[in-house]
């Protein structure tokens, strides 16, 4: 509430942070200036405001994610190397603690051209740069639908993100690149229309649900079912109970908008 007037059109709807917080995840628990900071970012991603934070640059190893990345809801992006083919060699990578694979994705940030003042500009690189990509087209998203909350554009997000042939000195994919690089034009047509029949991926964390929805341009029966699922972090199959889906089966009538929540036990 800018001029402390609630709900006059003034309130901010997305939020950007590049502060570096390089924290071992084990003490999170036992520093109270970084717990009190997590939960300040976890209020304002409940209000709304829809949070990107910078993943780092403390180069690939386990555990090296700025630390406000363990704040829940925030988007946290990595960084892709100049030819948008694999995470860059100094962007940080998770897990983050309790072994919750982050980054959420990853974004252009390396050798972009920034504008500094004044009436100057640089050639830079980092997660810095990234962060505010994706803020961007996160802007996209809220215009074309207000409405949107931080839940459901991380969930776009993730869901329509690029999947990058990740070298295996760079860790798994899911700790090294997320979800894979931002991919705007693919979330905004998603999220206009997502067609049946069509794969996608959806990134799920524990003890979370996401919402699918699904416009149809006919009526239709659509059922969905789970069969496969495998561990980030290890090639074991998990049990089926792991995820549910609900409803299993949806009508559809024509030109009209089905939802339903995809959950994951920890």
């Amino acid at each position: 509430r800018p001029d402390s007037v609630p709900r006059c059109a003034d309130e901010p709807q997305i939020g950007s942070s590049c502060l570096r917080a390089s924290f071992p995840p084990w003490l999170i628990g036992l520093v109270h200036q970084i717990t009190a900071l997590l939960r300040a970012l976890e209020t304002v991603v409940n209000s709304g405001i829809t949070v990107v934070v910078a993943a780092g640059n403390e180069e690939p190893g386990g555990y090296t994610l700025n630390v406000l990345c363990a704040a829940r809801g925030v988007i946290c992006v990595g960084a892709a190397d100049q030819s948008l083919r694999s995470v860059a060699d100094f962007s940080s990578w998770g897990p983050l603690p309790w072994g919750i694979p982050a980054p959420d994705l990853v974004a252009p940030g390396e050798n972009l051209v920034a504008a500094v003042p004044p009436n100057r500009s640089l050639q830079l690189s980092g997660t810095s740069l990234s962060a505010p990509f994706v803020a961007g087209v996160v802007a996209l998203l809220k215009q074309y639908d207000p409405s949107l909350q931080p839940a459901q554009i991380k969930s776009i997000l993730t869901s329509t993100s690029t999947q990058l042939a990740v070298p295996y000195y760079y860790g798994p994919p899911p700790i090294s690149v997320g979800g894979g690089l931002i991919n705007a034009s693919a979330a905004i047509r998603t999220h206009l229309n997502l067609n049946v029949g069509n794969d996608f991926k959806l990134l799920l964390r524990p003890n979370s649900t996401s919402r699918i929805c699904i416009t149809s341009k006919s009526y239709q029966e659509i059922r969905f079912y789970t069969y496969e699922f495998y561990s980030y972090l290890g090639a074991s199959a998990m049990p089926p109970d792991i995820v549910s889906i609900t409803p299993q089966q949806v009508y559809v009538a024509p030109l009209s908008t089905v939802c339903i929540n995809v959950s994951v036990a920890q």
